[in-house]
């Protein structure tokens, strides 16, 4: 048996992969995990997120409400000439 600690950063799909030592990469093996957010010397990832959210907002690159989510996606979703094409 080994023990293996690290931190590992989340795909934007939610999984993670695991590094595994040489020894351990034939076979199956038994996995057991402990999953708890990561504080950074800045403060929660919470807080960070939040952060990161407002200012996308007052960049202007989100809005706080989009009031046709339907027409928003059909207007995100519209035909666009592609690069060099007119």
């Amino acid at each position: 048996m080994k023990r293996i600690t690290t931190i590992i950063e989340a795909d934007a799909d939610g999984t993670v992969h695991l590094p595994v030592p040489p020894e351990l990469r034939h076979g199956k093996l038994e996995i057991t995990a402990t999953i708890r957010p990561v504080a950074d010397a800045n403060g929660s990832l919470v807080r960070q997120r939040r952060a990161a959210i407002e200012q996308l907002r007052r960049l202007g690159g989100l809005s706080r409400e989009i009031p046709d989510l339907e027409q928003w996606q059909r207007d995100q979703r519209a035909d666009r000439a592609l690069p060099g094409q007119h």
